[in-house]
């Protein structure tokens, strides 16, 4: 069992979508990209491509085997290890057009005639991330600290930070989006997917598929299932939680939301220098708390940065390319996460900003974000999430304080507040409320004039 675990996290940590209309769960469509065909120049497509979406994971070589410069345009080639009967192995061709710069500016909203409600007519949506309650053993979220005094985890957190900023929202006449309740799944219950053995395979294969590029042969898939249906918490971990991301990316989609807030706190198993050296062990592999973290800081993420093995798939080929072509997507993420990230450090002036690279797994997993005047973006930062790459209009991803630090620790373990029937931490409605200024910032800057 040690052994299994060691290997799945190994694996997760070394590898780390007007909006094209996708299901996740479903096939691919790339004619519905066809409206972007004669548009862009090839020195804009491919200055793009190594500035925002190209991690140095994803060499020369791997990116050669995906994307072909022509003359006349780009051939996306599929992978012949998920398609071996195609007889012509491409997806996707796009002809390159005169553009050398993006065509279209991030959608403006419509000013509100009522006081009262300034953000009437503006759609939401929230993913409080993770699941929580008595998943959080599962999920490896949880903080367990001090013999125990110090006990809570990261999804109750997210749900009820997701809560307060809902609340708030409508009263302010936003239309808002959950993407789950308390301890709930949008998948539904565990168990009941858990017991049908198509889940757990398709979820394998396209795991598979994702991490190293190829399926294994029949005896040996079927081997390797066998072992995940016998360990319920490593299925839990690895498949249901991929699966249930691409469940809530179909949700946002159908909801058709102005912008996605994608919200966590951070936690991390350890100290790291700038090379990549732990210095500081806080969890071992099962999640649990082994030491605290001296660190505290917050970070977020926008779409971009796709490392290796993940281009090998057809629909992570498509999200590529719609992120790629519709410069709205990424273009109004920075916007948002900046006013987000802004209000933040107005509220909580001691917490630090992370750099690209200090941490250090921010390079390890992400891009920087380059402004017009050559410098880097503090604090936001390109990286190849599934929600970030799925969602079909600006989204943020916030990942905010460390969790194991001690200090933050003993203030998140404290219920010192009430949020509707429930005791919270004070400090996450505080959070709440900055995300609100936040997005009334941005909603104010991007009305229409």
């Amino acid at each position: 069992m040690n052994s299994l675990y060691s290997l799945i996290f190994a694996l997760l940590f070394a590898h780390g979508a007007n909006a094209v209309e996708f299901k996740v769960r479903e096939g691919v469509d790339f004619s519905k990209l066809d409206k972007y065909q004669k548009i862009y120049s090839l020195p804009y497509l491919a200055s793009r491509i190594h500035n925002v979406f190209q991690h140095p994971t994803l060499d020369k070589d791997e990116i050669g085997k995906y994307l072909k410069w022509g003359e006349a345009g780009l051939t996306i080639m599929a992978n012949p290890n998920e398609e071996p009967a195609l007889a012509i192995k491409t997806n996707y061709f796009l002809e390159y057009g005169g553009h050398s710069a993006p065509t279209e500016s991030v959608n403006c909203f419509k000013k509100s005639r009522n006081p009262f409600r300034p953000l009437k007519g503006l759609k939401v949506a929230l993913d409080p991330g993770h699941i929580g309650g008595k998943f959080s053993k599962l999920e490896k979220k949880y903080v367990l600290m001090d013999g125990g005094r110090i006990d809570f985890n990261e999804g109750d957190l997210n749900y009820y930070t997701a809560l307060k900023l809902k609340l708030m929202l409508e009263r302010a006449g936003a239309e808002v989006f959950m993407t789950r309740g308390k301890e709930s799944a949008a998948l539904g219950s565990f168990d009941d997917w858990f017991s049908i053995d198509k889940n757990i395979m398709d979820a394998y294969d396209s795991w598979r598929l994702a991490k190293f590029g190829a399926h294994k042969d029949a005896e040996g898939r079927l081997a390797d299932i066998a072992l995940f249906k016998a360990e319920r918490e490593t299925t839990f971990y690895v498949f249901f939680g991929r699966e249930e991301m691409r469940k809530r990316a179909d949700l946002i989609n159908e909801f058709n939301p102005d912008f996605t807030l994608l919200i966590h706190y951070n936690g991390y198993p350890g100290e790291y220098n700038r090379q990549g050296v732990q210095t500081r062990k806080t969890r071992d592999e099962h999640g649990q708390n082994v030491g605290t973290n001296t660190q505290n800081y917050n970070m977020l993420f926008v779409p971009g940065s796709f490392m290796k093995n993940e281009l090998n798939e057809k629909h992570t080929q498509f999200h590529f390319l719609k992120l790629l072509l519709d410069n709205k997507i990424i273009d109004g993420s920075i916007d948002l996460c900046t006013d987000l990230l802004g209000s933040v450090m107005k509220k909580f002036k001691d917490l630090k900003t992370a750099d690209y690279g200090d941490p250090y797994y921010t390079a390890d997993v992400s891009l920087p974000i380059v402004k017009k005047d050559g410098q880097q973006l503090r604090g936001i930062f390109h990286r190849n999430l599934d929600m970030l790459r799925f969602l079909n209009a600006p989204s943020c991803y916030m990942e905010l304080f460390v969790q194991d630090n001690f200090e933050e620790a003993e203030i998140l373990n404290t219920n010192n507040a009430k949020l509707k029937q429930h005791r919270v931490p004070k400090k996450i409605l505080n959070v709440a409320r900055s995300y609100f200024k936040g997005i009334k910032k941005y909603f104010k800057a991007k009305t229409c004039k």
